[in-house]
């Protein structure tokens, strides 16, 4: 990645862009009729994001934000070309001329429709774009060659995004397809964005952890639920998968050091404990504070760690 130094952001923006009242667009939307003005690069940009079926918003984004437009850039720890693509965290055909910048887009933007697809949110795409991203979706906080924590790295990310019309984060796309006419829904979405704090249960406590989060929300229903997560396992309906609709909570086990140091005194037998708990909020997402550290997000279910923990689905009871 590469910034002018000293220049602002805003600066950096204003030389690298001219907005021309560029509109906002759906998720995964291809730019129909929209025209980047990112130096000479805009159409490659519009070309590659189209094919891999990729906001060309992300794209632009990424460019800004690992290269600055400098198509001919071999960073400090390997990246190469506008998107700055590094095979060493990516897959990459070794034969592709990375330094190319058609083909450096049209790589970088398949990398990303890749990681998008197996996240479920662009900020964490982005987080894994650079290699820095945990089995659980959280983003990792270590250094990049330019002094960028992980969160760093990804606000700068958003706010590029955000600046060319495309919204992304805890309360932007694709949260949109959530169904807020469910009550209890709408009111956990309101915590979007909020501090995951461990033992919280309310913004007074400045933030939710997991089963907190759940809690509260119910709460604001007039509904009463257990407090931690194996409670709330314990007092609800269990449900076949099929069954399960936005509403329902989603129950995970040994998402922490707690349940293997149980297998260990268990003389390694398995023992499953339930630690994590989430709000299902419809297509394959859940809501839920994720872990320390992190903040109030809408996660995809179908990824690796959250397929090998899951451990059952409960219906809250409501006396309805």
């Amino acid at each position: 990645m590469r910034r002018a130094a000293g220049l602002p952001l805003i600066l950096l923006l204003v030389t690298l862009i001219a907005p021309l009242g560029l509109p906002a667009t759906d998720a995964r939307a291809e730019p129909a009729g929209v025209v980047v003005v990112l130096g000479q690069w805009s159409d490659q940009i519009q070309q590659a994001a189209a094919a891999a079926n990729v906001p060309w918003q992300v794209v632009a984004s990424i460019v800004m934000v690992e290269s600055a437009g400098d198509a001919s850039l071999v960073g400090p720890a390997g990246g190469q070309g506008l998107m700055q693509i590094r095979p060493d965290i990516n897959s990459v055909d070794p034969t592709v001329d990375l330094l190319d910048p058609t083909a450096n887009l049209s790589t970088g933007a398949q990398i990303l429709a890749n990681l998008y697809e197996r996240w479920g949110s662009w900020s964490q795409a982005a987080a894994a774009y650079t290699g820095r991203i945990d089995e659980r979706g959280n983003v990792i906080e270590r250094l990049d060659d330019h002094g960028l924590t992980g969160r760093e790295y990804v606000a700068l990310f958003e706010r590029q995004a955000a600046s060319l019309g495309y919204a992304v984060g805890p309360v932007a796309v694709p949260y949109s397809l959530i169904p807020r006419e469910v009550d209890i829904i709408r009111i956990a979405t309101t915590a979007l964005g909020t501090p995951y704090v461990w033992g919280g249960e309310s913004y007074e406590e400045g933030g939710f952890d997991c089963s907190g989060l759940v809690q509260w929300a119910w709460a604001q229903l007039g509904v009463s639920v257990a407090r931690t997560a194996a409670e709330q396992f314990d007092t609800t309906e269990r449900l076949d998968p099929a069954d399960v609709q936005p509403g329902d909570l989603i129950f995970f086990a040994n998402t922490t050091p707690v349940g293997r140091q149980a297998d260990a005194l268990a003389g390694g037998e398995p023992v499953s404990i339930i630690t994590h708990v989430g709000i299902y909020v419809g297509n394959g997402m859940m809501l839920h504070a994720p872990d320390v550290g992190e903040f109030v997000r809408v996660d995809k279910l179908d990824t690796p760690f959250w397929r090998t923990h899951l451990a059952g689905y409960g219906r809250v009871q409501t006396g309805e």
